[in-house]
Formats: structure tokens, C-alpha cells, sequence
């Protein structure tokens, strides 16, 4: 049987059990159950700590399937909380399936092709990761906009303020007049201090989910300002200038490290393009490398030399600001 009807094979049986999973999901997750855990939630407590609090997004109850994978709690809950900064829609145990489905798909397409163990134990760990540097991707962008949508909002506060509104007022205003993802974040702030939690509280859960530093000095202004006083229109108009001044900031480190940054894609990306090429136009002259026990060893080696290569790039380019 050809490769690449395996490869086919295999990919349908990983989508009919993603398919499978889902049905035999949504089956077992009765109107009852829901309602169940709807009133559990809301008899928590508000001081509840970490994310179990439903004001704070509820995180659910895993199935112990699940837990048997993960083995420890902690990665439960880093894993939901990744899924939840980033606003995607998925449960966590079909996140952890489709990583475990594509992790399974790499490391049986290198098997399918007759490369070496350590080459598949590499593209097991790589598709397993896959959907953790998706998810880190979404997470990043919808930070990225969240802090260039801030000054903005903080602007419109601080007229709000003005104009004799109370801060609620003016993040309210915000979560109607402002598009995600701050709309979102404000509107589960505000909720939150609806449902009787405290406005501190509120602003704290706040910076957990949205784990930037403009947030930070945010929250931390306006709880100062509540404690010891003064003019809240003034530190508005101070943070949204002092954030202003650090993306300006920003974008200049990042022009000034721009060669750096794209030196190391093209060192890491050129040893594996021009072997691929020259594999093509000949395939006799890199057979040395793919046949023998020595060639693979030096391919092995290359290949663990180059990461570590664009890992100590990358940390030198990434100047945190």
C-alpha cells in the first residue's frame, strides 16, 4: 500500500474520533447537568480565590479522563486559563484531544515514512504543541489590541469623569461604545461589581485576565486613588499619556531589533530549505545524511544546534520594554 494512502487513513481516523468525541460530549451534557452546575456556580462564594469564582469565569469541573492525561491540577487550570485569555470557544478536553489526535498523526506519518525513532519522538512533541502556539498567537494579538484600544478608553473615563459620572459610569461607557476586546473584559468587570463584588476585586480579576502591564498600572492607580484620595480625571489622563509614551517606545525597540529578529529567521530557516532543495535536485549527494547511522547523527546534532541557535537570538532580540 502506498504512503500517502496511510497518511490518508490516518488523518480520517483522527477526525472520526475528534467526531466521535464531540457526539458522545454533547450527549452526556444534559440540560439538568447544566442547570446543576449554573446554581453551583452561583452559590459560590465571591471571595473564592483563583478562577473557580464565577465572576471570575467559572472554571469547570474536568473529566477525569482528562485529569489521568494532564496528571497535575495546576496544568489543568494553566491550560483553561490559556483558553480563556486567548476567547476561544472549545472546552478543554477537546483542546487536549485535538493536540493528543495531531500529536498522534505526526509521530504515525513519521513512522509511515521510515524515519528514525528520534525523528518521531521530534514530531510527536512538535504536533503536540501546535495547538499551544496557536493559542499563545491568539493570545498575543488580542493583547496587542486590548493595549492599543486602552488609551482610548481611558480618555473616554476620564471625560466621563468629567462630566460628573462615576468611574462605573465610565468603564460602562467603555463596554458599549468600544469593540473587543476590551468590551468584553469592561463589560465582565462591570458585571462582576453588578453582582456585588467589590470594586477592587473586580479590577484585580481584571488584570488576571488580561496579564499586561498598562492593566497593572491601571488597577493599581485606581485602587490608590480610592485609598488615600485625590483627582482620578488627572491619573486617567497621567496612564493613558504614560501608555502612549511606552507603545511609542516599543515600536522603536522593535525597528531597532528588526534586523535581529529577521537574521535569525533566515539562519534558521536556510539550513532546512537548502538541504530540502538540494535533496530534490539531487538526491544521490544527500543520501549520506539519510541512510547512515552517521548521517543521521549529524543531522540529529545539527538540527539540536540550530534551535538552540534561534532560542539565544530570539532572547537577545526580545527586549522587554
Amino acid at each position: 500500500m502506498p504512503v500517502w494512502l496511510y497518511l490518508v487513513i490516518l488523518g480520517a481516523c483522527t477526525i472520526l474520533g475528534f467526531s466521535v468525541f464531540q457526539i458522545v460530549s454533547a450527549l452526556q451534557d444534559s440540560e439538568r447537568e447544566a442547570l446543576r452546575n449554573r446554581l453551583a456556580a452561583l452559590g459560590r462564594s465571591s471571595t473564592t480565590d483563583g478562577p473557580e469564582s464565577y465572576l471570575r469565569g467559572g472554571r469547570p469541573s474536568h473529566a477525569p479522563w482528562l485529569k489521568l492525561i494532564l496528571f497535575r491540577k495546576s496544568w489543568n487550570d494553566t491550560l483553561w486559563w490559556m483558553l480563556r485569555q486567548a476567547n476561544l470557544d472549545i472546552s478543554l478536553g477537546s483542546f487536549v484531544l485535538v493536540s493528543v489526535l495531531l500529536a498522534l498523526l505526526g509521530g504515525g506519518a513519521a513512522r509511515l515514512l521510515g524515519w528514525g525513532i528520534i525523528l518521531q519522538v521530534v514530531l510527536f512533541i512538535a504536533f503536540l504543541l501546535v495547538p499551544i502556539g496557536w493559542v499563545r498567537i491568539k493570545i498575543r494579538k488580542r493583547l496587542t489590541l486590548f493595549e492599543e484600544q486602552l488609551p482610548e478608553a481611558l480618555d473616554l473615563i476620564g471625560r466621563s469623569l468629567k462630566a460628573g459620572h462615576t468611574f462605573t459610569s465610565g468603564m460602562t461607557l467603555v463596554s458599549q461604545e468600544f469593540a473587543d476586546p476590551i468590551r468584553e473584559e469592561f463589560r465582565l468587570t462591570i458585571e462582576e461589581i453588578n453582582f456585588g463584588g467589590h470594586i477592587n476585586d473586580a479590577l484585580d480579576s481584571l488584570a488576571e485576565r488580561v496579564p499586561s502591564p498598562d492593566v497593572v498600572f491601571f488597577v493599581a492607580a485606581v485602587k490608590i486613588q480610592s485609598e488615600t484620595g485625590g483627582k482620578l480625571t488627572e491619573i486617567m489622563d497621567s496612564i493613558s499619556y504614560l501608555i502612549r509614551e511606552r507603545a511609542k517606545l516599543k515600536g522603536k525597540v522593535a525597528a531597532l531589533s528588526a534586523e535581529g529578529r529577521y537574521s535569525g529567521l533566515v539562519m534558521f530557516l536556510l539550513p532546512p530549505v537548502m538541504m530540502g532543495v538540494i535533496k530534490f535536485l539531487n538526491p544521490k549527494y544527500m543520501a549520506v545524511l539519510f541512510d547512515t547511522t552517521a548521517g543521521n547523527y549529524i543531522l540529529y546534532a545539527s538540527g539540536t544546534m540550530l534551535a538552540i541557535g534561534i532560542l539565544v537570538i530570539q532572547r537577545m532580540v526580545n527586549i522587554r520594554v
